[in-house]
């Protein structure tokens, strides 16, 4: 009838691995993503104990910038950002700094480009074809980091010269995958320079001029 009960509490060992998760997966290039690294021990606990132990957070990329590059835990748990300018994908390790072997990897987190913000001549100007005869015209569109972006709408416009593309004085064409934009123009007839704008329709704030000089051809009469 006289029973006593014994209370024995179970507390997390020392750190054993990490884990490593961001918030997102899938971002845009320049963004902040939040990173939380969380420590546990051999038995899958939380080592929420730990308020001392450093942890270093490094992206498989260079291109990767942590914020902060380390800090402590604080209950187990330390959070991080990270952000990429580059259109790639990455994944981040984190690891005590004074013993590498305890760590973790995040799943893979993709990077892709930001919005069309510049638009530059590829080829096709500052050439001389025979009035009359097609020039191709190429456009590279790129993020505010330097990345291609994909499927962007251009419209291209005939300023003067006679020409026209496609038959047309005004073209909208999509960027492909490596960040290109193609329209043909077909020069004037009578020789001399023909001029076309290209513009971001999404930002037409950004535009840029093709010079196409025709020529006049062989003897006819």
């Amino acid at each position: 009838a006289d029973s006593i009960v014994f209370t024995v509490t179970g507390t997390a060992g020392g750190i054993s691995y990490y884990t490593v998760t961001p918030a997102v997966y899938s971002a845009l290039a320049g963004v902040n993503i939040n990173v939380v690294v969380r420590a546990y021990d051999g038995n899958n606990n939380l080592v929420s104990s730990d308020n001392s132990t450093v942890v270093e957070l490094i992206g498989s990329s260079a291109n990767v910038v942590e914020t902060p590059a380390s800090q402590s835990l604080t209950a187990g748990v330390a959070t991080f950002q990270v952000y990429d300018n580059t259109a790639e994908s990455f994944t981040l390790t984190g690891w005590s700094q004074s013993d590498h072997a305890k760590q973790g990897v995040s799943g893979v987190v993709t990077i892709s480009s930001n919005a069309a913000t510049n638009l530059a001549v590829s080829s096709g100007s500052g050439v001389s074809v025979v009035a009359g005869t097609d020039q191709l015209l190429r456009s590279l569109v790129t993020d505010a980091y330097g990345n291609v972006v994909n499927n962007e709408s251009i419209r291209y416009r005939v300023l003067s010269g006679g020409g026209n593309l496609g038959g047309l004085g005004v073209r909208t064409v999509s960027s492909g995958a490596n960040g290109i934009a193609e329209a043909t123009l077909t020069t004037g007839a009578v020789a001399g320079a023909n001029l076309v704008a290209a513009v971001i329709v999404s930002s037409p704030a950004d535009s840029i001029v093709f010079t196409v000089t025709g020529t006049a051809g062989g003897i006819s009469y």
